[in-house]
């Protein structure tokens, strides 16, 4: 490269396509920045088309935008210069080039404010929609979304689950569910839901609440169950995350979001949809914890109401505990203990089950005792065998084989 002079000065240059870095050379001419890279190869910008990003005082490097148009759109090329001194050497070789952005320097003190507001006021702006306004908005909308959109976009997701084809379970498997659901359900008799339940087979120790009233045990959740009141329990919790709309409000204010930013940024980079996917997720694990708290009341509540023994939803609650203390002993032991330890995360990521969850379990149920005016509590499926729930779980070679036969 060619040495630094008040005419040449390093620099890095980027074509707008990627990140790659190339070093320059920028030499100041009458007509324009001659940049010539280490081949040999040089382009000529003329200074009416260069742009003055912030930066270039206060020992900063000098960061030059240069404006290319092609077929698909413009990009912007940057040229860095180390060298501060380079706008004040081309502001004494070539003054006359010195037009429009060029002057920042001049008025150092504005324009630092205007950036400051712009890298401050504007973002916490832009969070404060983000973070307040639009959930709030979304959540108003998703409570007035129809039933019939919920069964729809439910349809889809079963479909896509392939739990709409699959075979219904044990007659006898299936009555349990029956009679656990009518029960609970007995009790919001207006509700506007059709409520059924699917099973999945898989050891994964999770439920779920889809749209329109759908929930989805994980048969690993169901082995997990030692009485029908454990079971009842996670039903109550998931009944509740469907009559409040949990899933619903979620997938609108996803939607919002999107929406938001597409109007306020237009197609968004890949770098920016990143940092606002990462924002995002974080956000719906608090909002998530948040909906968890208002299924824990609503379930517990409605234990109560079913006349359920609330201790079933509490050693459910407590039997997770024990697992999630086992977690951490088996990703410290890594290999297959790393597969069984993931079976409980799935749960345990966003029901968790610390002390804290167990202790407001227990506050609601007394709580709710004294509201509900000492309901009777009646045993649920008390000839039952309970272990005939359990099931075991196929990998998949035995389900292949199943499906060749």
């Amino acid at each position: 490269m060619t040495s630094e002079s008040p005419l040449n000065y390093s620099a890095n240059y980027y074509d707008g396509r990627s990140a790659k870095r190339r070093q320059v050379t920028a030499t100041l001419s009458p007509s324009g920045l001659i940049v010539r890279s280490a081949d040999g190869k040089t382009v000529q910008w003329p200074y009416a088309s260069l742009r003055l990003s912030p930066g270039g005082f206060a020992g900063q490097p000098v960061q030059l935008e240069h404006e290319v148009r092609e077929a698909s759109g413009a990009r912007a090329e940057i040229l860095s210069v180390q060298n501060p001194k380079f706008l004040d050497a081309l502001k004494e070789k070539y003054p006359d080039g010195l037009q429009g952005d060029w002057n920042l320097p001049r008025h150092k003190g504005k324009r630092r404010l205007l950036v400051f507001a712009s890298l401050v006021l504007i973002p916490a702006i832009l969070f404060g929609l983000w973070r307040f306004a639009i959930p709030a908005l979304a959540d108003r909308v998703a409570m007035r979304v129809p039933v019939s959109w919920e069964e729809k976009l439910t349809e889809k997701v079963l479909e896509i689950w392939g739990l709409d084809e699959q075979p219904a379970p044990d007659p006898k498997v299936q009555q349990t569910l029956d009679a656990i659901m009518q029960r609970l359900l007995d009790t919001v008799p207006d509700q506007s839901y059709s409520f059924k339940v699917y099973i999945m087979d898989s050891k994964t120790v999770n439920a779920l609440a889809l749209p329109a009233g759908t929930i989805v045990l994980f048969q690993g959740l169901i082995n997990a169950t030692k009485t029908p009141e454990e079971l009842a329990g996670v039903l109550a919790h998931e009944i509740q995350h469907a009559l409040k709309r949990h899933s619903t409000r979620g997938l609108v204010r996803q939607a919002a979001t999107g929406m938001a930013i597409t109007l306020m940024f237009g197609d968004v980079g890949e770098i920016f949809q990143g940092v606002v996917g990462v924002a995002d997720e974080l956000d719906s694990l608090r909002h998530s914890r948040s909906m968890e708290r208002e299924a824990d009341e609503g379930g517990m509540k409605m234990i109560l109401a079913a006349g359920i023994d609330p201790e079933g939803m509490v050693r459910m609650f407590e039997t997770l505990k024990k697992e999630e203390e086992k977690i951490n002993k088996l990703l410290a032991a890594g290999g297959k203990s790393e597969e069984k330890a993931g079976e409980w995360m799935e749960f345990l990521s966003t029901h968790p089950a610390g002390k804290d969850r167990i202790a407001r379990l227990r506050n609601i149920a007394g709580e709710g005792a004294g509201e509900s005016g000492g309901t009777e509590i009646r045993p649920l499926l008390p000839k039952m065998d309970w272990t005939l729930m359990h099931r075991k779980i196929k990998n998949q070679t035995e389900k292949a084989l199943e499906e060749k036969e």
